[in-house]
């Protein structure tokens, strides 16, 4: 029985989310920013990202240098890491229902 309900990776970074929705973890190489914890540290280990906590996230993404998670809602779409990213978010919050990248 599996505790979690998608794992996103690419080159050096892994993003989990954990069931339920609201539990979301990252670790690997974070000289980007895109593990998501405010700092550029690396992190071996999963460590929650408290950030994203009641937010009932339901699918998440990693890039080469960002990531992104969306709510359940649809409206909302979380993007963080290297600068072009928050171009990003800008264009995927307008969006209501398909979420792709």
């Amino acid at each position: 029985m599996s505790i979690y309900t998608l794992v996103s990776c690419f080159f050096f970074s892994i993003l989990i989310l954990l069931k339920g929705g609201n539990v979301v973890c990252s670790w690997g190489q974070g000289e980007d920013g895109q593990l998501g914890h405010g700092d550029t540290d690396d992190r071996l280990l999963p460590t929650k990202l408290s950030a994203l906590d009641d937010q009932d996230i339901i699918s998440v993404t990693c890039g080469a240098d960002h990531t992104m998670a969306r709510s359940e809602s649809g409206r909302t779409v979380y993007s963080w890491g290297w600068y072009y990213a928050l171009h990003l978010n800008c264009v995927f919050q307008k969006l209501t229902s398909n979420f792709g990248c």
